[in-house]
């Protein structure tokens, strides 16, 4: 035939198949735009082999896509391939190799693991299975998806568990997780596992530049979240997002480096290695996570496949390269790699699997259709990618395939390869080829990285798994030709270069392909390669004879020889101080040295004691750890197991929160410790903390006294690094001085007295610091970090140097030059020169009066608080330290023959300045508390102060050490290290620490006298590492050997075990509206309405009978019904809606398939009309009625003419006194306004800035609901509960409460509506009506919207049609008899446009108790009186809030600042400086100065002055008790309504039960007053006044009244059982949702057992922090308090009492409080007071708790107790004329 025939058949078959005209063939366009499919690609393959005998592979078409190129091919033949034997294919030099060291799998078939994948790819395991049952459930409810998935070919490799999920290992709410893509979970955990497999803490990581690139196309997970919509949320948007696939792994691991989730279909997880691999090369990051993720959360895309035809095989398996390939399997499930440059993982001591040595992508252009692959395209990214690794691709043993098994497909990539990696090679080496599809499926996104898995594990276990599935070659495929064979037998690696080499590819279906090369590891990787040797240029003759004088070069004529460049040449003599070569060891040194290891090595070998490490996120994950790897310790591979390879394993585990260290000897002493752990008891054998401390460690230099025989020898021996660090300062000294210190160090017979030293006092001195110097370097090289340094005496000098003040020769100069003056001027001294010092029991101001007696001494060192160390003559110490025994106080005199930082030093100083010329002060690197300069602290970055100068003051003056540590206390630290080689300042840091409060500090030694110096380094460094400090485990476990026999360095320790939970949403798919209720809706031609709802669970029939009524009659209201049947489980539930005059009448059926039951039946009327409801027999039958009277409205009584009426606001005469805002009263509203909220938040009225939220000025839960009740009150409002508008200030709640008292109908209204609802329908409700308008600026915008409105309408009672047309909807009052919930306004769900709550209702938002909720991640609010006056200055002058009290403040000017000052003067009663106003940084620095003035005389400790006593008064005072959670402050409104010459004390808040506060109370109670006494309190207070009262009189104190305010207890027992107190956490675990927003995680009772209630709440509050919400410090502690403050009210003994008491008691307690502990719902008539009480009074005053103690209640309470105490001041002035007569 010629080309031309040929052209013409292939026109007439193309047409044929296409059902085309062959004159409309073009012979020009690609087939497969004519309409040809890859099937008939091979189909017409087929046919022209029969006409012509060429045999053609099925790529020819692909290659050649046109008619005419093809037929050219079919008749002359394709050209020949040229082998070039000379091709090069070496790369540029330079270019890194990447080393694969960690690998996670999560693959079908429970490949859960590196190991397990590889066990089965070695049996050759097939995962495919069919689809899992529940699979897909929530889709198959509808049945047209259910149909198309049971026509499909659904088999294929499924994970067993793609449900579960740790979500509380990954600090992650259940709410949250379950809206995350199991995608993104697959990600967190196999990132976490590829770490540890690769022994790289993922803690070591946080914050450096790791790079993430994660492949996954599929987002079946976001189609499930949006299927149904009651279940859908926000946390979905980002938990479905592919973007975040990549983003929260780099988030919660906290890595800085790119973060690309990449989608290139089948080849996206090899991309994504290629672009770790460039990424690394590039040098942007140093450590790349690759991987991809894949699940089949939905049968769309199955159905989708399956549907097109010859995708998906029928019997659910990949034949990779068969004869029977007929299509692929899909497949779930993921892995994670982790990538290094060779070099960085050769440094790092990490075992490396594989080495990728190149890598390629690119994509087919615009090759025979979209979806089409493009052979040229894949041959050429094969040689690009052969290039970049400079590897000749004939050298390549094994290829790992895309081969999907599809008839096309296979044949496509074989003919690619054959023409790359098969061209020129022999016939008898084949390329090996496989496919890891044929035992997992195609994994599609995740595909690239299991073909990358299982080529890394065949490289690093040097054996071929086979692939299986093969039934012999694919017949489209000539594998002699392109030299390629199917491995598909476990083979051996044919190193047909002499090292294994293979490629893996992979082809995504929209064109992007990827090809990486891979080979194994090298013994030259493990090396480090020999640095490159600079060629050396021949220097000109003419230079020959040039010489150096003082370092210049000249010739032989003198003259100067100049360098064309700045550099000096080779061997050019400098002397500047890094080339000065100093001394090294001396010869007796050395001796010294050989002599001591012979001697170690001779005797008994130490036993070092081998750290564990162990931690865990929370405790209870610590304690799993411990007792898994106890008990693998105690199992055969854990006894065979080194103890040291153990520790190593766990060295390099990631370090969590809650830490602990077993400090082991042998397997034995482990196994015992980590029982101990696990059990959570304490053992000497463990150190343990439960969370890290906040601030660093503060590395304590002591000064002299630490000296002791051998210090520092037996470290020097067995530790490299202090040996060298000792080197490296006896050198320096040896320099200085010409002694060696490594001479004394070494030799046993120096023990630092005259004796076996000529000058004791300056070798102890320099040994001392060679000591510190050693040990700082050495717990440096572990990782350790100081956080601050304080240095005492001696102890300055290494202080200086590791905070970077000074050099190491700087430092070392100055130890010198200190240590040789003194010791020669003591040497010199004697008789009357002589001066002692001694160590005694005084304070820094008890020193000051004794030191009166004693003129001769000095204060040398400021020690401790009551602990101080002086200098003087011998006669006075002797005589001081006499005294101060007979006063029962220690003395101890110390050994010296001076006395430093004594006048006795003033002759040295000279000396020391000269010899110190020179020394370079530095600036600091490390915070530094001064003992020089008082104890001060100098920050990091601070002007250098280790001056010669300072040098003098600290000879001369006195050492402040205790106020140095008392100041590092007061700045946050609690770990205090003491470098030494003996602890000797640790126990005046622990009298300091003690002394401020802090009783747990942690006090770190280093060495100690007799004690193994090895095992206290350790033990030192493993105490850092538990409370959470700088260190590096790894560095204590150097690897002993690299490659294969670097493996046994580590133990195979217990992987971390996840503890998965079901994770899912519960979402049902349906194609209509039947999971919202009322369901689907259908109008029908007769007039009714009929709705099908699917149910999820048991449904409310009454709510469902009202929505689908008010779809049809808006107004209506249900007014009778009966329920006749339950619903089966599984029914759908159809109502139907007839319509009659005044109303409809419903009736609902279960439905199960065609199958219909009446199960409610019920009558709606317009207006509540009263009506009568049929008694069904059937359906539409009626058998008799039954009247059914419409409800009534309950009579409303006038709260306000009741109060009034009452007997005891009448006796009071309140009526008259208290009266409500009126308009007419002249009172405005803002008047009004901001004297409730000042009294309720402690502001005075002037000092609140209006424009600032009040959530900023201190709002909490408390002074909301005072505020809300008295608003309520004050203006005649109903109780609304509505939520919080976050920024809402006094201008917004103003503007909202007038709208509400000018539409006072609307409130009422609401108020109406919410009746009878619980606190969730009301929730939901105003979710539903607040739409979005969150901010006052929204809800103002809304109100003019509707005033404008409203004034066009001109109508005043059309107000709700005018809110409407704006979106503002008022929901109906319900009137249903059976108390069923109103129905949502709109059934249908949340409105999508705008919609809001009416301007009443937003009124009332901003006054209820969960505006609390609101103040999460906001600033700190002021706390007390004097921040609040502050703050509030500073808004009113600015006109800016300041944000928070810890806010850092903008510049005032002048002006500003003086106004500034004279309001806070005013204010604070005091005079406020206009210097401290602009030098203070925050409103908590400038609130100190306007406290000093505000609580002058006002508190003293824990009393406050709430009202002073009036001049010339002899008034008995008041003394009242703190309530739960708060302060004496809310009295306020009480001392109102008390005579105004009354003193009124508050008694505030201690720790400790009711009991341990009173009797710390009692004392003071009695120093203030004589008596008679008068006791009241609220609450928690009433209880307190109680206890104080039978204190006071068990002291003889005349007590006279003591006054509860509502302090009740509850009426039942409260359930103190386990089962109580977890019941009772379970409500505050609710509690602290709903406030907060967060989803609290599993309680851990059995933890909270172990706690008494001051650890349980701190507990359960921390899990709350850690839920990620910023919630404020203030808001935290107030739940801390009230909670510990309630429970101390629980459980109080009452003691029986025989005096007066009178009890004011309102009609309940509030809600929360009931909620909280059910017991307080219940009240008996004596308020549980009864028993213990002989002579009992029960005041009512009506009301809630929490109103008790605001207006109008507390002027029943002022009016009562004021006339009790006008009586007690009546007898008492009656006393004095009886006592006359």
């Amino acid at each position: 035939m010629t080309v031309a025939e040929m052209r013409e058949w292939l026109r007439n078959w193309v047409a044929n198949a296409t059902g085309q005209s062959p004159d409309s063939i073009n012979e020009s366009a690609p087939v497969v735009e004519l309409g040809l499919s890859s099937r008939d690609a091979v189909a017409m393959a087929s046919d022209i082999e029969d006409l012509t005998g060429v045999t053609l592979t099925a790529t020819v078409v692909f290659r050649n896509p046109t008619i005419e190129a093809l037929a050219t091919v079919i008749i002359e033949g394709e050209p020949e391939t040229v082998v070039d034997a000379d091709e090069d294919w070496s790369r540029e030099p330079g270019v890194e190799d990447i080393a694969i060291v960690g690998i996670a799998t999560r693959f079908p078939g429970d490949m859960n693991s590196a190991d397990e994948m590889w066990a089965a790819l070695m049996e050759g395991r097939d995962a495919s299975s069919d689809l899992p049952e529940g699979r897909w459930s929530e889709f198959l409810g509808e049945p047209r998806i259910a149909e198309r998935v049971a026509r499909a070919h659904t088999r294929g490799g499924y994970l067993s568990d793609i449900k579960g999920f740790d979500s509380e290992f990954f600090a992650l709410s259940k709410m949250e997780a379950d809206n995350i893509d199991p995608q993104q979970r697959m990600a967190l955990e196999l990132t976490w596992e590829a770490l540890e497999q690769a022994r790289i803490p993922a803690s070591s990581l946080r914050g450096t530049d790791v790079g993430v690139y994660v492949g996954s196309s599929n987002n079946d997970y976001m189609f499930l979240a949006v299927a149904d919509p009651t279940t859908a949320h926000p946390y979905a948007i980002t938990g479905t997002a592919s973007s975040i696939i990549a983003n929260r792994v780099s988030y919660f691991y906290d890595f800085r480096g790119p973060s690309e989730s990449i989608d290139t279909a089948c080849s996206s997880s090899l991309v994504a290695a290629h672009q770790g691999v460039r990424a690394l090369r590039s040098g942007e990051i140093d450590m790349a996570i690759v991987g991809g993720v894949n699940a089949m959360v939905t049968p769309i895309v199955t159905i989708g496949f399956d549907e097109v035809g010859g995708v998906l095989a029928p019997d659910g398996r990949c034949k990779s390269f068969s004869s029977d390939a007929n299509g692929y399997a899909r497949s779930e499930g993921g892995g994670m790699l982790v990538l290094k440059r060779v070099s960085d993982a050769r440094r790092d001591g990490d075992e490396i699997i594989a080495v990728i040595a190149g890598s390629a992508v690119n994509h087919d252009g615009r090759s025979n259709g979209m979806l089409a692959p493009n052979p040229d395209a894949q041959a050429a990214v094969l040689r690009k990618a052969y290039k970049d690794a400079g590897i000749n691709p004939r050298d390549v043993d094994y290829i790992e395939a895309h081969g999907t098994g599809t008839i096309l497909g296979d044949p496509i990539e074989a003919d690619a390869l054959g023409r790359v990696v098969g061209l020129g090679r022999a016939d008898d080496k084949p390329a090996l080829l496989g496919a890891v599809k044929s035992n997992l499926g195609h994994l599609e996104s995740a595909a690239g990285v299991a073909s990358l898995a299982k080529t890394a594990l065949s490289l690093q276990r040097d054996k071929l798994p086979p692939s299986i599935n093969y039934a012999g070659p694919n017949p489209y495929i000539d594998f002699d030709k392109e030299h390629l064979k199917v491995n598909d037998t476990v083979s051996d690696w044919p190193r047909y270069s002499g090292r294994a080499v293979a490629g893996v590819s992979g082809f995504g279906f929209g064109g992007a392909n990827a090809h990486l090369v891979l080979r194994e590891v090298l013994a030259s990787d493990l090396v480090e390669p020999e640095p490159e040797t600079p060629a050396v240029e021949d220097k000109p003759a003419a230079d020959a004879d040039a010489v150096y004088v003082g370092g210049v070069r000249m010739d032989e004529y003198g003259e100067f020889i100049e360098d064309d460049d700045d550099s000096a040449g080779d061997g050019v003599p400098t002397y500047g101080e890094d080339s000065y070569e100093l001394p090294g060891l001396t010869d007796e040194a050395k001796r010294l040295i050989e002599v001591s290891r012979e001697e170690l090595e001779s005797g008994e070998q130490p036993n070092p004691v081998v750290p564990l490490f162990i931690s865990g996120f929370l405790t209870s994950r610590k304690r799993t750890a411990a007792a898994e790897l106890a008990d693998w310790i105690d199992s055969e591979a854990g006894r065979a197991s080194s103890l040291e390879s153990i520790g190593r394993s766990l060295s390099r585990r990631n370090h969590g929160r809650s830490r602990a260290v077993v400090l082991a000897h042998d397997h034995d002493e482990a196994i015992k410790g980590l029982r101990a752990l696990a059990d959570g008891k304490p053992s000497p054998l463990v150190l343990a903390a439960d969370g890290p401390v906040t601030s660093g460690p503060v590395w304590v230099f002591a000064g002299f006294g630490a000296q002791h025989r051998k210090m520092g020898k037996s470290l020097y021996l067995r530790n490299d690094v202090f040996a060298e660090w000792i080197n490296k300062v006896d050198a320096l000294i040896q320099d200085e001085r010409g002694y060696s210190v490594v001479e004394l160090i070494l030799d046993d017979s120096i023990d630092y007295t005259n004796e076996t030293c000529e000058y004791p006092i300056e070798v102890v001195q320099t040994v001392i610091f060679a000591l510190q110097i050693a040990l700082g370097e050495l717990l440096r090289h572990h990782g350790a970090t100081p956080g601050a340094v304080i240095g005492q005496s001696l102890g300055e000098a290494a202080a200086a140097y590791f905070s970077g003040g000074l050099s190491l020769a700087d430092a070392t100069r100055t130890i010198c030059s200190r240590a040789h003056l003194m010791g020669e001027g003591e040497a010199m001294l004697f008789g009357e020169y002589i001066r002692l010092m001694a160590l005694v029991e005084y304070s820094a101001e008890e020193i000051k009066t004794v030191f009166s007696d004693f003129p001769g001494l000095e204060v040398c060192v400021y020690a401790a608080p009551t602990q101080t160390v002086i200098g003087g003559p011998p006669e006075q110490i002797d005589a001081i330290v006499e005294r101060a025994e007979a006063e029962g106080k220690f003395a101890r005199k110390l050994q010296t023959k001076g006395a430093s930082h004594t006048q006795q030093m003033d002759p040295l100083l000279g000396e020391l300045a000269a010899e110190l010329q020179g020394i370079e002060a530095l600036p600091l690197k490390t915070g530094y508390y001064s003992t020089v300069h008082e104890g001060t602290f100098i920050r990091a970055g601070a002007d250098p102060i280790h001056d010669v100068d300072y040098w003098k003051k600290g000879l001369r003056h006195s050492v402040y050490f205790t106020h140095g540590i008392r100041n590092a206390v007061d700045n946050g630290h609690t770990t205090f290290l003491e470098l030494a080689p003996n602890p000797v300042a640790l126990m005046q840091v622990g009298l300091t620490t003690a002394a401020a409060g802090l009783h747990d500090a942690q006090l770190i030694g280093t060495l100690a006298r007799k004690q193994d110096e090895v095992d206290s380094m350790t033990v030192a460094m493993a105490t850092l590492f538990v409370h959470g400090h700088d260190l590096d485990p790894r560095t204590l476990f150097p690897r002993t050997a690299r490659g294969l026999a670097g493996a046994l360095d580590y133990a195979d320790i217990p992987q971390t075990r996840f503890k998965r939970k079901q994770h899912w949403l519960d979402a049902r798919f349906t194609g209509d509206s039947s999971v919202l209720m009322p369901g689907t809706h259908v109008a029908t031609p007769d007039g009714r309405h009929v709705f099908e709802f699917a149910p999820d669970g048991e449904t409310d029939l009454a709510a469902l009978v009202k929505a689908a009524a008010a779809q049809v009659l808006p107004d209506a209201t249900l007014t009778a019904s009966e329920q006749r049947a339950v619903p089966a489980a599984g029914s759908r539930l159809v109502t139907t809606v007839t319509r009659h005059p005044g109303g409809a009448s419903v009736q609902v059926h279960a439905r199960i398939d065609e199958s219909f039951t009446l199960v409610y039946d019920a009558i709606v009327t317009r207006g509540g009309a009263q009506t009568v409801l049929p008694t069904a027999v059937g359906a539409g039958t009626v058998a008799e009625s039954a009247a059914a009277p419409a409800a009534e409205e309950p009579e409303t009584g006038s709260d306000v003419a009741a109060f009034e009426a009452d007997n005891l606001t009448a006796g009071a005469n309140l009526g008259s006194s208290f009266a409500k805002w009126s308009p007419d009263s002249g009172e405005t509203v803002a008047d009004r306004l901001g004297t409730i909220v000042g009294s309720a938040m402690g502001y005075e009225p002037e000092d609140l800035p209006w424009e600032v939220p009040l959530i900023e000025l201190g709002l909490d839960s408390l002074m909301a609901v005072r505020i809300k009740n008295r608003v309520e009150y004050d203006f005649d409002l109903p109780p609304i509960q509505l939520t919080a508008v976050r920024d809402a200030n006094l201008y917004a709640v103003e503007k909202l409460i007038q709208y509400a008292i000018e539409h006072r109908d609307e409130v009422g209204e609401l108020a109406e509506a919410q009746k009878g609802q619980t606190a969730e329908e009301i929730a939901a409700a105003q979710a539903e009506l607040m739409g979005g308008a969150t901010t006052v600026a929204e809800l103002e915008a809304k109100l003019a919207e509707a005033a404008n409105t409203a004034t066009v309408a001109g109508n005043t009672d059309s107000t709700a049609e005018s809110l409407a047309e704006v979106g503002i909807e008022i929901p109906p009052p319900p009137t249903d008899v059976a108390g069923i919930p109103a129905p949502p306004t709109d059934p249908s769900g949340p409105a999508q446009g705008p919609s809001n709550a009416t301007a009443a209702a937003a009124a009332a938002k901003v006054l209820t108790q969960e505006a609390v909720t609101e103040a999460l991640g906001a600033d700190v609010p002021p706390r007390d009186a004097a921040e609040r006056v502050t703050f509030a200055t500073w808004a009113i002058v600015t006109g800016k809030s300041p944000g928070g009290i810890f806010n850092e403040l903008p510049a005032l000017d002048e002006a500003a600042a003086t106004k500034m000052a004279e309001r806070l003067s005013e204010r604070a009663e005091g005079i406020i400086t206009v210097e401290q106003v602009s030098t203070a940084k925050t409103i908590e620095e400038l609130a100190t100065h306007v406290r000093n003035q505000l609580e002058d005389g006002v508190v003293d400790g824990f009393v406050r002055t709430l009202r002073p006593p009036v001049e010339g008064s002899n008034a008995v005072p008041l003394f009242v008790f703190h309530p739960a959670g708060g302060s004496t402050v809310v009295y306020e409104p009480l001392l109102k309504r008390l005579p105004a010459d009354i003193p009124v004390y508050g008694i505030e808040r201690v720790e400790g039960s009711i009991e341990e506060r009173a009797a710390e109370y009692v004392p003071k109670l009695l120093e203030l007053h004589k008596g008679p006494f008068v006791l009241a309190g609220w609450s928690l207070g009433g209880a307190l006044a109680y206890a104080c009262a039978i204190g006071l009189k068990q002291s003889g104190a005349d007590v006279q009244f003591v006054g509860l305010i509502d302090c009740v207890r509850p009426g039942v027992p409260i359930d103190k059982t386990q089962a109580g107190m977890r019941a009772r956490w379970d409500r505050y675990a609710r509690f602290a949702e709903r406030t907060f927003n967060v989803e609290i995680p599993e309680i851990p009772y059995e933890e909270l057992e172990k706690l008494d209630d001051e650890g349980q709440v701190r507990y359960v509050l921390d899990l709350v922090a850690q839920s990620g919400v910023q919630i404020p410090g203030g808001i935290i502690e107030h739940q801390r308090t009230s909670y510990l403050d309630n429970r101390a009210l629980d459980t109080i003994d009452i003691q029986p009492y025989d005096g007066h008491v009178t009890l004011y008691m309102a009609d309940r307690y509030h809600d929360d409080a009931i909620v909280f502990e059910p017991a307080y719902a219940t009240r008996q008539p004596d308020g549980g007071w009864g028993e213990a009480v002989a002579d009992l009074e029960v005041v009512h005053i009506g009301g809630e708790h929490i109103q008790a103690i605001d207006e109008p209640i507390i002027a029943k309470v002022g009016a009562h107790m004021s006339e009790a105490i006008n009586r007690i001041e009546s007898r008492q002035q009656d006393l004095p004329k009886k006592e006359a007569q």
